[in-house]
């Protein structure tokens, strides 16, 4: 999960990843309340509403050599992760698996996809996060 300072703001890419940069959209689900231990079936009931986000990965740092096999320092530069700017309600969005999306840099199409694709839905992975650790609903809710 971003840091809150990611939140609706440019990308800024340090010279150390610009050559590998990567991005992917995707759907940020927004808690309206703190979840922990949530079931599949009751973590919708925690949802505030979605958002879009970007993904952004150098993937240089994913090279087994460099990364150890561990993907988080090659999403964590400051600016990764931008998200939003606004929360879409569960009332405007009654599917959350059914959105389809582009994401552009500068202009370009780089993916086009919809939520339909995913692995693991919002009601999964929100019930999967919450397991032994406290998810902090969105702090200006």
């Amino acid at each position: 999960m971003p840091p809150w300072e990611s939140l609706d703001n440019a990308i800024y890419a340090p010279p150390i990843t610009q050559k590998t940069l990567d991005y992917e959209g995707e759907l940020c689900v927004v808690l309206g309340r703190d979840a922990e231990d949530v079931s599949d079936g009751e973590a919708l009931d925690y949802v505030l509403g979605y958002t879009a986000g970007n993904d952004v990965s150098a993937r240089t740092f994913q090279a087994p050599e460099l990364s150890g096999y561990q993907f988080s320092f090659a999403k964590s530069f400051d600016g990764f992760a931008p998200m939003g700017p606004c929360i879409a309600t569960k009332v405007a969005i009654p599917d959350p698996q059914n959105i389809s999306f582009v994401t552009r840099v500068n202009g370009a199409v780089r993916q086009w996809s919809n939520t339909s694709n995913m692995i693991f839905n919002g009601r999964q992975v929100v019930a999967h996060l919450s397991q032994g650790t406290p998810c902090a609903k969105d702090p200006s809710s």
